[in-house]
């Protein structure tokens, strides 16, 4: 983290702030794809703590770019505020889909519910990949 602050002069633009962010929602795609392929294995989690670091790395710079490129207060409000409710939501939404794989589907088990799951957060994350995409007016 330290060395994307000493280029923040650099970085501090809508493209890199896109590029970036794209950057980083692949790389949870592909840790995504790292465990539902390798399952519970030394190798993935591995590569899954890996990306995470990645992404951790970046989620300083992203939200201080959020903060330059976003100079409206009332849209940085909106944006803190739709960032909230979609933990809120995921929080909720997880929570219901494995009482619905316990008590709908008889599915019980941990892991098996924790690769369910991760078909859904494929397409989730796909989908997120999608809309920052297409989010973007210069393509």
């Amino acid at each position: 983290m330290l060395i994307i602050a000493k280029f923040y002069e650099k970085l501090l633009n809508i493209r890199k702030f896109f590029q970036i962010s794209i950057g980083v929602e692949v790389i949870m795609l592909i840790t995504l794809l790292v465990f539902m392929s390798l399952k519970y294995t030394f190798s993935s989690a591995l590569l899954v703590y890996i990306g995470y670091q990645f992404t951790f790395i970046f989620g300083g710079y992203l939200v201080r770019a959020e903060t330059l490129v976003a100079q409206d207060k009332e849209l940085l409000g909106k944006i803190d505020v739709n960032k909230q409710l979609g933990y809120l939501i995921g929080l909720g939404a997880s929570f219901l889909f494995y009482k619905t794989l316990e008590y709908g589907f008889d599915v019980a088990e941990a892991k098996t519910q924790i690769n369910i799951l991760h078909y859904f957060l494929v397409a989730l994350q796909s989908l997120i990949i999608l809309v920052l995409a297409n989010s973007f007016s210069w393509k």
